[in-house]
């Protein structure tokens, strides 16, 4: 197997003795099942059909060992509070509902400074890098994993940002909006 850039972004990190596990995907097919019961497509994540290529490529790579898949849960702040670091590299992000979820389970976030992430974070967030700069997002790696001073920081930004994104204060703030259109 070739690998290339592209397929991989090789952080070029030598992780002695850190455990790193990523959780994307963590929320995967939560609703997949209701979703074809109403007839609406699923888009399945690359991750289901590149794990095989991924598998081989961590053998290829030598850290087999190191790698754990752990599939979907259900249970996601228990598997977001047990992990070290929650990595959000995306090109393109929506609203980012899974760093809200990562931020309630108190884990630090490194994260690509693009599209809603940064609303999400707060635009000052200290765990931004910039999107597709690969020795930025390793450097923030390695400062997480080194810097227990830094980790702490960044979990202590959550709660002015949490407060934000608050579900009751949302729902108050969408009535409002219906209700200044006069609906």
């Amino acid at each position: 197997m070739e690998i290339n850039q592209d397929q991989l972004y090789n952080l070029e990190l030598e992780l002695e003795g850190q455990g790193m596990i990523g959780a994307g995907a963590a929320r995967f097919n939560r609703n997949l099942k209701k979703n074809l019961e109403r007839g609406r497509q699923s888009v399945t994540p690359a991750y289901v059909y590149l794990q095989k290529e991924l598998i081989e490529l961590s053998k290829l790579l030598g850290v087999k060992s190191k790698v754990h898949w752990l599939g979907k849960t259900e249970y996601i702040n228990e598997f977001l509070s047990k992990i070290d670091l929650f990595i959000l590299p995306s090109k393109y992000e929506g609203f980012g509902l899974v760093l809200l979820e990562a931020m309630v389970a108190k884990t630090p976030i490194i994260a690509a400074n693009n599209s809603a992430i940064p609303e999400v974070l707060g635009k000052t967030y200290e765990g931004l890098f910039l999107t597709g700069d690969i020795k930025a997002l390793a450097q923030q790696i390695k400062t997480v994993i080194s810097n227990n001073i830094f980790s702490e920081r960044l979990v202590q930004s959550y709660s002015s940002q949490l407060e934000l994104f608050d579900p009751s204060k949302m729902n108050k703030n969408i009535e409002n909006a219906y209700s200044n259109a006069g609906f």
